[in-house]
């Protein structure tokens, strides 16, 4: 079985992305303590490396209250941990009626489901934000279906590296990184040119005003373009 290798994950600047926006949804549930966040990774494969984050969300100054831990995974510590908070900011929804007002149109998740809950907008008033919640729970299944689909994916692939890593070894197959540079990289006439920043003048200087003599197929009257 592979083993874990325990960090612990902190931010001088701050958490960012669904962290931070677990941490407001927390501070309006009235916690008063950030989430700890733990992270693990393994070796899946020869090759292929999985995060697995631990978010700790310390109980609240009620009686009843106790602390509450949810894992999420992915293929690197910043996947792992936005997926992590996604599932807590889902579960806190559930448990916390007060947030039902202030996150109306965020999936809900019931402690011990996997999937999540979503409240229809058709009778939301404004058809502007009802078609903005259509888009986002649109684009979160999607994402959502994709992480998944990946996740399975580096699983197939880390069991077939497991499988060859033997002849690999040996020489009779050659090794191949997944994440690797491009053998033949894009040369550099290739790469964009440098950006130059200028004033509206020196932009307006670069071009000289029309002249009809030089440009055969520009109208005497400069009103439109002339057939050949």
């Amino acid at each position: 079985m592979a083993e874990w290798v325990v960090c612990h994950w902190t931010s001088d600047a701050g958490p960012t992305g669904l962290p931070r926006d677990l941490w407001n949804m927390l501070q309006r549930a009235h916690y008063h303590h950030p989430p700890e966040y733990t992270v693990a990774h393994t070796n899946i494969g020869p090759a292929s490396v999985e995060y697995r984050a631990r978010v700790l969300i310390l109980a609240r100054a009620y009686v009843g209250s106790r602390p509450l831990e949810f894992t999420g995974y992915g293929s690197s510590l910043h996947r792992a941990i936005n997926d992590a908070a996604y599932i807590a900011m889902a579960h806190m929804l559930h448990l916390h009626v007060e947030l039902a007002t202030q996150y109306p149109y965020h999936p809900a998740r019931p402690l011990g489901e996997e999937v999540h809950l979503y409240l229809s907008a058709e009778r939301e008033p404004n058809h502007v934000l009802r078609n903005l919640v259509e888009y986002v729970r649109s684009s979160d299944r999607y994402h959502r279906v994709i992480g998944l689909e990946l996740r399975q994916a580096r699983g197939r692939i880390a069991h077939l590296e497991r499988l060859i890593e033997p002849y690999v070894r040996m020489g009779q197959i050659p090794r191949i990184e997944l994440y690797a540079l491009p053998a033949n990289p894009v040369p550099r006439s290739a790469a964009p040119t440098r950006t130059t920043r200028m004033t509206a003048a020196e932009y307006r200087g670069l071009f000289k005003p029309d002249d009809c003599n030089t440009n055969p197929f520009r109208s005497k009257s400069g009103s439109g373009w002339r057939s050949r």
